[in-house]
């Protein structure tokens, strides 16, 4: 529930910076554990959004919870997004 919450006031955030959102939660056709959460356009600069939901209580952020196997994950559907 945080997560899906989350997502959405990342959206409604992006949105109001005046991106255009292109896709939420896509998922690759080559691997679907390969998912980026948030596709959205920057005037011509295309731009990645990971969501990462965190509680008031959490001992670290969304950005240190990233760990190298999920990064590497995201690299790879970033890869299969731009093909």
């Amino acid at each position: 529930m945080i997560g899906k919450y989350g997502e959405y006031l990342a959206v409604r955030f992006v949105k109001s910076q005046k991106f255009k959102i292109i896709h939420q939660n896509w998922t690759s056709s080559v691997d679907h554990r390969r998912e980026i959460d948030v596709i959205a356009m920057d005037d011509e600069v295309l731009v990645f959004i990971e969501v990462r939901s965190r509680s008031a209580k959490s001992l670290q952020s969304g950005y240190q919870s990233i760990s190298k196997k999920k990064k590497s994950v995201l690299e790879k559907a970033f890869r299969d997004y731009l093909r």
